[in-house]
C-alpha cells in the first residue's frame, strides 16, 4: 500500500519529542514556530508536524539540524504566559517528512510528510513474550517503577504493544536524544527489550538512590543531632571558659593565609581542619587529630634567628665562659669562621667527646650564645627506639612526633643550635636502630629531607647546626662517627680546676645564693692551692720576697713540719697546707679584704715529712 504524502505546518521543538497515542505540552516562542502554530489553528483544522531539534542550541535551524522522524498533532489547547504560547497537543501517529525547505522562516511552514508506522513482519510470539514480560514488572510493586498512577492504568489496559511502547516511552526518565533515537526504533522487539533494560536499570538506581537518601537522611538526622548536642556543649564550655576549639580553628586558618608556610604544608593542615570540623567533639579521632593539627601549627616552618658572625665576639664569649681549652676553641673558632665565609653549613658535624665533667654541653650553649641562635637539647642516652628519632604513625594511639621534632618546635625557629647529647649510648633492639635514623639528620646532603612518622610532611634541617657529645668514641657506629668531626676534651688540670673554681664555679654560686662580696669569706685553708705552681708573687716585693727565701732556706733540709710552720707564724706568714708527693705548700700575703680578689702568693718545696 502506498504511503499517502501531505502538507502540514511544522513545528521545530527544543529538548521535546512527542510520541505516538500521547499527550504533552510544548512552549512555542520562536517566530517560526508561532508562525507554524496560528497556520495549523486557521488553515488545517489544528494539526500539525511536530519534530525534534538535535542540537537545542541552534536558534534557526536548517534542514540539517532537524530530526526527519517526528509526528503527527493535534493542538487542542493554547495559552499565552509572557509572549509564550503553551500549546497542549496530542500525537496521532509517527511520521517522517520527506521534503524539507533548505531554510526553514515563517513564510515557508508547511512541509510534506508521509505516516511511519511500526513494522509488522516481527515474530509475534517473541512480541507478546516482550510485552507480558515488561508488564509485569511494572506490575510488580517491589520494583518501585516511577509512573504517575493514570500512565499505569493506561499500560495496564488492553492496548497494543506499539502504543504500549509509546506510552512507556514517552513517560521514562531519558533525554531528549534517547527518546529521539526511541522512536525512530522501527522494530517492535528491540523496543521492548531497550525498555525491559531500562526498567530494570531505573529499578536499580531507585534502589540506589533510595538507599543513599536514607544514608543521607539517617546522617544529617545525625548530624542535626549532633549538632544542637555540640553547640549544647560549646555554650557549657563558654560558661566554664573551656569553648575555644572554633576559635583556635579561625586562628589556625588565618595564620596559614597570612604566614609564607610551604604549600604542602598549607594543604595538609587545611585538609585535617576539615576533616576535625566533620568529627564529633567527644571522639578519639577528634582529639587525635586536633593533637595533629596543634603538632603542625607549631613547629617552625618558616621563622629564623639573624646570625652573629663576628668572630670577634664568639672568642670573647667562648673565653668569658671556659677557661683553657685552647685548641678546642680554636677548632671552633674555625669552624664557625668557615660557616660565615660560606653561609653554609654543608659540613661536618661537630662532636665534643671526653670524660665527663669537661665542659661539653656547656661548650655548646657558649656556640648558641655567641651565634646569637637558640639553644636546644636532646638527651640521647638510652634511647634504643628508631620512633624516639622519627616519631610514632599517627595511626597508634597517643602516637607522637620524636626528638628531632620535638627540639624544633622548642626552640621555636629553623636555625637552632641543636645538642645531641651522649651520642654514644644509643642501643637497638627489635624496634629499630635510632643510630641509622640519625644517619639522615646528621648528613648535610640529606638532611633538608628530613621525614618524621608523624609529622608525614618533609622538614628542611638544614639550616640547624647540630653538635653532638660523647664519652667513649668506639660506642658509636662507625657509620655515623664518619659523619662527625670529633674534637677532643681533656680533663683539667689541678691548676685549671683551681682558675674554673675562682673564676667561674664560686661566682656562680654566689650569684644562685644571692650573696655579694661582703657577705662571704674564705678561710685561708679552705682555698684551692694548686700544687704545680713553684712561685706566684702578685703583693709582694722584691724585698718581702727574699725575706722569705731566706727563711726557708734556713737549714732546710733538717725542717719538719711543724717547725716549718712555726717560722711562717713566727715572720708574720699566714698558713702552710700540705701538698701532694711530700711537698708543702705556703700560702701567704693574700688580700681578699683588699681588693676582692684573690692576690696571694704561692711557694712550693719538696719536702719529706718525718
Amino acid at each position: 500500500m502506498p504511503r499517502e504524502k501531505k502538507v502540514l505546518p511544522l513545528l521545530i521543538t527544543r529538548g521535546a519529542v512527542v510520541f505516538p497515542t500521547t499527550f504533552s505540552n510544548i512552549d512555542v516562542g520562536r517566530l517560526f514556530s508561532v508562525s507554524a502554530m496560528q497556520k495549523s489553528l486557521n488553515e488545517t483544522n489544528s494539526k500539525i508536524i511536530v519534530v525534534a531539534q538535535k542540537d537545542i542550541s541552534i536558534n534557526e535551524p536548517t534542514e540539517n539540524d532537524i530530526s526527519l522522524i517526528g509526528s503527527l498533532c493535534t493542538i487542542d489547547n493554547v495559552k499565552e504566559i509572557n509572549g509564550v504560547f503553551r500549546l497542549r497537543v496530542t500525537s496521532i501517529s509517527r511520521i517522517k517528512i520527506s521534503k524539507v525547505n533548505s531554510i526553514i522562516y515563517q513564510d515557508k511552514p508547511s512541509f510534506e510528510y508521509t505516516l511511519f508506522p511500526i513494522k509488522k513482519d516481527e515474530d509475534e510470539n517473541t512480541i507478546i513474550s516482550l510485552y507480558t514480560e515488561v508488564l509485569d514488572y511494572i506490575n510488580d510493586k517491589n520494583n518501585m517503577v516511577p509512573l504517575p498512577r493514570p500512565i499505569l492504568y493506561k499500560l495496564q489496559a488492553k492496548i497494543s504493544p506499539e502504543d504500549f511502547t509509546n506510552v512507556l516511552g514517552n513517560y521514562l526518565e531519558m533525554n531528549y536524544l534517547e527518546k529521539q533515537k526511541f522512536l525512530e526504533e522501527n522494530s517492535l522487539i528491540n523496543r521492548l527489550n531497550f525498555l525491559k533494560e531500562r526498567l530494570i536499570s531505573s529499578h536499580l538506581e531507585e534502589k540506589i538512590e533510595s538507599d543513599i537518601n536514607r544514608k543521607v537522611r539517617d546522617r544529617s538526622e545525625q548530624a542535626q543531632k549532633d549538632y544542637i548536642l555540640r553547640e549544647k556543649l560549646r555554650a557549657i564550655q563558654d560558661e566554664l571558659g573551656d569553648g575555644d576549639d572554633e576559635d583556635n580553628v579561625d586562628q589556625y586558618l588565618g595564620k596559614l593565609d597570612k604566614n609564607p608556610y610551604p604549600e604542602n604544608v598549607k594543604k595538609k593542615v587545611k585538609s585535617e581542619i576539615n576533616h576535625y570540623k566533620q568529627l564529633p567533639a567527644a571522639s578519639v579521632e577528634s582529639s587525635m587529630v586536633k593533637a595533629y593539627i596543634d603538632t603542625m601549627m607549631s613547629i617552625p616552618w618558616f621563622e629564623e634567628s639573624k646570625d652573629n658572625d663576628n668572630i670577634k665576639h664568639a672568642e670573647e664569649i667562648l673565653n668569658e665562659d671556659h677557661y683553657g681549652l685552647k685548641k678546642v676553641k680554636e677548632r671552633i673558632l674555625e669552624y664557625l669562621a668557615v660557616k660565615s665565609v660560606t653561609k653554609s653549613l654543608k659540613a661536618p658535624i661537630l662532636c665534643l667527646y671526653g670524660p665527663p665533667g669537661t665542659g661539653k654541653t656547656s661548650l655548646a650553649k657558649s656556640i648558641a650564645k655567641a651565634l646569637n641562635r637558640k639553644f636546644v637539647k636532646a638527651s640521647l642516652g638510652g634511647t634504643s627506639d628508631e620512633a624516639e628519632i622519627r616519631g610514632h604513625r599517627r595511626t597508634y594511639v597517643a602516637s607522637m612526633p620524636g626528638k628531632i621534632i620535638k627540639g624544633m618546635k622548642q626552640a621555636g625557629v629553623i636555625n637552632p643550635v641543636f645538642l645531641l647529647d651522649e651520642i654514644d649510648k644509643i642501643t637497638s633492639n627489635i624496634h629499630g636502630d635510632p643510630a641509622s635514623a640519625l644517619l639522615e639528620v646528621l648528613d648535610p646532603e640529606q638532611n633538608s629531607f628530613f621525614q618524621d612518622n608523624y609529622v608525614e610532611e618533609t622538614y628542611d634541617l638544614s639550616k640547624v647546626l647540630f653538635i653532638a657529645t660523647a664519652n667513649y668514641l668506639e660506642n658509636i657506629p662507625p657509620a655515623l662517627r664518619d659523619r662527625l668531626e670529633l674534637i677532643e676534651l681533656n680533663s683539667y688540670t689541678n691548676e685549671e680546676k683551681y682558675h674554673i673554681a675562682i673564676e667561674h664555679l664560686i661566682p656562680k654560686q654566689c650569684k644562685q645564693n644571692g650573696l655579694t662580696d661582703d657577705e662571704i669569706k674564705f678561710e685561708t685553708s679552705q682555698l684551692p692551692v694548686p700544687p704545680s705552681v713553684t712561685a706566684i708573687h702578685l703583693n709582694i716585693d722584691d724585698a718581702q720576697r727574699d725575706h722569705i727565701s731566706s727563711l726557708l732556706n734556713i737549714e732546710l733540709p733538717h725542717l719538719t713540719y711543724p717547725k716549718v710552720k712555726e717560722i711562717l707564724s713566727d715572720n708574720g706568714l699566714t698558713e702552710v697546707l700540705p701538698g701532694a708527693d711530700n711537698t708543702l705548700l705556703f700560702l701567704f700575703g693574700y688580700s681578699w679584704e683588699q681588693d676582692k680578689n684573690f692576690n696571694m702568693i704561692y711557694f712550693r718545696y719538696d719536702f719529706k715529712r718525718k
